[in-house]
């Protein structure tokens, strides 16, 4: 679960830093996740994701707004069988 908290370029940036990631780059994020669950101790795990966690809000991802979501309109439908 610990795992599954990372994008699939901050999972793959770890397997790439401890030279784990070849013939993994286009794997579904979930078997990413499996194989840093298997291959990282648990203590190892926590401490990339912290890493990658706190690197991510310096950036800023949570105050981004998708303008297209400001745009959006929503139809009532009465009839839920429509």
């Amino acid at each position: 679960l610990i795992a599954q908290l990372l994008w699939k370029d901050e999972a793959l940036n770890i397997l790439e830093e401890r030279g784990l990631a070849k013939g993994w780059r286009a794997k579904r994020i979930k078997f990413i996740h499996q194989r840093l669950s298997l291959e990282l101790p648990l203590n190892e795990l926590k401490d990339c994701v912290r890493v990658a966690l706190k690197a991510r809000s310096r950036r800023g991802w949570l105050r981004q707004v998708d303008s297209r979501q400001l745009d959006m309109t929503v139809q009532p439908n009465p009839d839920p069988m429509l």
